[in-house]
């Protein structure tokens, strides 16, 4: 799996969210989960989005949630395992909801 944005690189504790570069209506919800979620700013909304884009086509592949969750820890093991698993589910609903299972 191609080495993951870092997320610490786009999330800060003290920035406001960021515009969005393209205008999918599930973006700001996105976004918004994480703040919400995670409890931090988000410095690079984009980023973090196409992150989550990237997470999803990994899913489409068929990786395995625990792989790509597993991958996103590693790259990013200041997020726990609890929060890498946060990002992956908020992105596989936001933008790869057919791959969540309900």
């Amino acid at each position: 799996m191609k080495v993951l944005l870092s997320i610490a690189a786009v999330l800060a504790v003290t920035t406001t969210l960021a515009a969005t570069a393209h205008a999918d209506p599930n973006d700001a919800e996105f976004l918004q989960k994480i703040r919400d979620g995670m409890g931090l700013e988000v410095n690079d909304g984009p980023g973090l989005i196409n992150e989550a884009h990237e997470l999803c086509s990994e899913l489409k592949k068929g990786t395995p949630y625990k792989t790509v969750v597993s991958t996103l820890f590693q790259g990013n093991g200041n997020l726990g395992p609890d929060g890498a698993a946060y990002f992956v589910s908020a992105s596989a609903q936001a933008y790869c909801p057919e791959l969540v299972a309900e």
